[in-house]
């Protein structure tokens, strides 16, 4: 019951993030979606890995950061983005897939940037090529990141708490009805209940994504919403050369921000930045996100 409960948390919490950005450029029959040409001239490689039901939309201002030098690839999850949904979501088979990716490329220098389940993977990936190449340059920019068990169990029972009490205040149990009012609380915390100018600006950033905010396939939400129950972040000592910035909403409703600092303090090299009156959508709410993740990762 427990992980048919966390299923539906993870679905609606992370669908709400979904973009319906295009891109320019042909799909790839492989789960990367990249510029060959830009590939071959790089010797810097920005890779951004969206979350759970979440398009690589979500991470498109990365593509603002490309020059004659650095080129920018993202992985599709299953599912998503023009990819196939024959295989369920699987942290170890994303970093396999990447971690091969980022070897036939030749560079050396790897930034990873990862949204929620995103930034797991980029760590499962950043460990796999550090044991295949201990020289390689890696660091990882994580938004709202994941947390090792048990704290995707404990994001599903409070996820499960918020669900419901966005159902009281629409007064409906109909999804399609509770789901916008629970977005507002993704965006800045369960806060948006009782702060008006919290909910005000919650309000704004509703209306202009209200035509996006669409309930994902029941399947596909299963299958994206259990990859996470069996992370452990084992081995994370592959990780003690790898500078991480874990940036989070003071405010998170799924996983919180004691959560990440705990997290944060047991990694070899991490750095929790917290923003204040923030909740799981930083993405959407924190203006300048991107030219500050720019910054710590030391990209000119």
């Amino acid at each position: 019951m427990l992980r048919v409960v966390l299923t539906l948390v993870c679905a609606v919490v992370l669908a709400a993030c979904a973009g319906d950005h295009r891109q320019s450029y042909a799909l790839p029959l492989n789960p990367m979606l990249f510029e060959p040409e830009k590939i071959a001239q790089a010797d810097t490689l920005v890779i951004g890995i969206p979350g759970a039901l979440s398009s690589v939309g979500v991470l498109a201002p990365l593509q603002q950061w490309r020059s004659d030098r650095l080129s920018v690839a993202f992985y599709r999850l299953p599912g998503m983005d023009g990819r196939g949904r024959s295989e369920s979501l699987s942290l170890r088979r994303a970093a396999e897939t990447i971690s091969i990716f980022v070897q036939s490329t030749g560079i050396k220098r790897v930034y990873f940037v990862g949204f929620s389940t995103g930034s797991a993977i980029a760590m499962e990936s950043a460990k796999r090529l550090r044991r295949a190449d201990p020289e390689m340059e890696i660091k990882i920019a994580g938004v709202s990141s994941a947390v090792p068990l048990p704290q995707p169990y404990i994001a599903g029972l409070k996820g499960a708490g918020d669900l419901l009490s966005a159902a009281s205040r629409t007064g409906s149990l109909s999804r399609s009805v509770y789901w916008p009012e629970y977005f507002r609380t993704l965006l800045y915390g369960p806060r948006t209940e009782r702060d008006a100018i919290e909910a005000a600006s919650a309000e704004v950033l509703l209306e202009e994504r209200q035509q996006r905010v669409t309930m994902p396939d029941v399947d596909l939400a299963r299958s994206h919403g259990l990859a996470l129950l069996g992370w452990t972040n084992a081995n994370k000592a592959d990780l003690a050369e790898v500078p991480i910035f874990l940036f989070h909403g003071e405010h998170d409703p799924v996983f919180s921000a004691r959560a990440i600092r705990r997290f944060s303090d047991r990694l070899p090299q991490a750095e929790a930045l917290v923003f204040k009156d923030q909740g799981h959508l930083l993405l959407l709410t924190v203006p300048g996100l991107f030219d500050l993740m720019r910054a710590k990762l030391g990209i000119d």
